[in-house]
């Protein structure tokens, strides 16, 4: 979500299209559980809210993406791994210290060290923040990652981190109780093997981009159908889960995710195609995401403890209020603070 070479327009527009709709799953979190789940108003937020759920697998497609379509031969691991402690790493552990002191404030638990070096490993102090646990160990591995794409094909990398990723999508548990620990291993959704095979498609659409692209025009009403097929199946095994096996569910889910991918890539590749050069707010909008993804979550904590001190109760109305806020004041605020910091600093600079 952070990069400052220039930016492709596409991965622009998809960039901030997956931080939108970041930001739509945590403010529907309260009306998808609150509402009467037989209701028009409880489908009307489910569905999209559902069909949202692979915003995590495309972020990590993205960094993929971006990690070869900027790789320089040779590798520089050290000065690689230097930018992500600088410029992913620091902000989320300084975000992690404002939501820690804030809860720490209200009085939900006791300031410790031990707690909030815990957090920050793993990610788990606001819902978001596990994606950046996940991304970290990407790039942890980015070397590990070239080099393997150095020696093998790209078609025998994608069929062996798939086969990997299902078979080890309840993490370590199973090697665990083949060692004697019995104890479900807890944090799965934090381990990459859990999301192996997006951020390796990402690679290989970053390594052979241009191709890449040509492929997704001529084959652009082909994907939108099988994203339409995997839309109705994802859906109809989400609402009658308790009919269908769990498992095949959560397989069905993954494919899901890989053509809800490909299909928001394809139509972020055609809008460019349109419109070449986005508009500046559009690209502000772009460049602050990595700051809205990291503090919207504190602006609905903020705006959730308003509301309740006003006495707004209706799920609907907290809704509308929850959106226009949040939006508002996430986007508004980080765009302010990075046009703010770029004006300081050439400042400084002159």
């Amino acid at each position: 979500m952070t990069e400052q070479r220039k930016r492709r327009t596409e991965l622009s527009y998809l960039n901030l299209f997956y931080c939108v709709l970041v930001i739509f799953i945590h403010v529907t979190s309260e009306p998808v559980t609150a509402l009467d789940h037989t209701s028009v108003p409880y489908y009307a937020v489910m569905i999209p809210w559902r069909l949202s759920s692979f915003v995590v697998q495309g972020f990590l497609f993205l960094s993929g993406v971006k990690l070869f379509l900027h790789l320089k031969e040779p590798f520089d691991t050290v000065t690689f791994w230097c930018k992500k402690i600088k410029t992913i790493l620091i902000p989320y552990v300084l975000w992690v210290l404002v939501y820690y002191c804030y809860f720490v404030s209200r009085g939900y638990f006791p300031f410790s060290f031990r707690a909030f070096a815990r957090y920050v490993a793993l990610g788990d102090l606001v819902s978001p923040f596990y994606f950046i646990v996940i991304i970290m160990q990407f790039y942890l591995l980015a070397p590990l990652i070239v080099r393997l794409f150095r020696k093998m094909k790209p078609l025998p990398v994608l069929i062996l981190s798939f086969i990997l990723m299902i078979v080890l999508w309840q993490g370590i548990a199973p090697f665990l109780r083949l060692t004697g620990i019995k104890e479900q291993f807890l944090y799965s959704d934090r381990l990459f093997t859990s999301y192996l095979f997006y951020f390796m498609l990402g690679c290989v659409v970053g390594k052979y981009y241009d191709a890449v692209l040509t492929r997704v025009r001529k084959y652009a009403p082909l994907c939108a159908l099988v994203f339409e097929a995997f839309v109705f199946i994802d859906l109809f095994l989400y609402l009658y889960l308790e009919k269908a096996s769990f498992r095949a569910a959560e397989i069905c889910h993954v494919f899901y995710c890989i053509s809800a991918i490909a299909f928001t890539f394809t139509c972020a590749v055609l809008l460019a195609g349109r419109v070449k050069r986005p508009p500046r707010l559009i690209a502000a909008a772009d460049r602050a995401s990595y700051l809205v993804f990291l503090c919207h979550c504190f602006v609905i904590n903020l705006i959730n403890e308003r509301m309740a001190m006003y006495g707004i109760v209706n799920v609907n109305v907290r809704y509308v209020i929850r959106i226009v806020v949040v939006y508002g004041v996430s986007f508004g605020g980080c765009i302010l603070w990075q046009w703010g910091k770029k004006h300081f600093d050439a400042r400084i600079a002159g």
